[in-house]
């Protein structure tokens, strides 16, 4: 099914098969933008999620998914600072993310700590 512009006139193409009805609405102006895309690392598929805010900077939070079907595992990160652009926010998300993946992998100190 495909809608009208208002005013224009023009038809708005139709979703593709499997994709949101508003997702077209949500992609960036000039195409896809990969510093926004999400990124497999491993195991894992960390998505940056970006908010603009009534002020016009943009806060992040990060998703870190693993596993499928019934067992996947979605983290959310919800991150304190602002910016000023939508790719800064995107690629210091992505940064929380790997450096969370990271933190995973490793044994905690208490692990570590000798049995007496």
């Amino acid at each position: 099914m495909q809608s009208q512009f208002p005013r224009t006139g023009r038809r708005r193409p139709s979703p593709a098969p499997g994709e949101h009805p508003g997702a077209r609405a949500h992609a960036h102006p000039r195409g896809p933008d990969p510093a926004i895309a999400p990124r497999a690392i491993g195991k894992y598929l960390v998505s940056p999620l970006i908010q603009v805010l009534e002020n016009g900077w943009f806060a992040s939070s990060v998703s870190i998914r693993s596993g499928s079907g019934s067992t996947t595992t979605d983290r959310i990160l919800r991150l304190t600072r602002l910016f000023q652009s939508r790719t800064e926010a995107a690629s210091f998300a992505h940064a929380e993310g790997l450096q969370w993946i990271s933190a995973a992998g490793r044994p905690s100190a208490a692990w570590a700590l000798p049995v007496t």
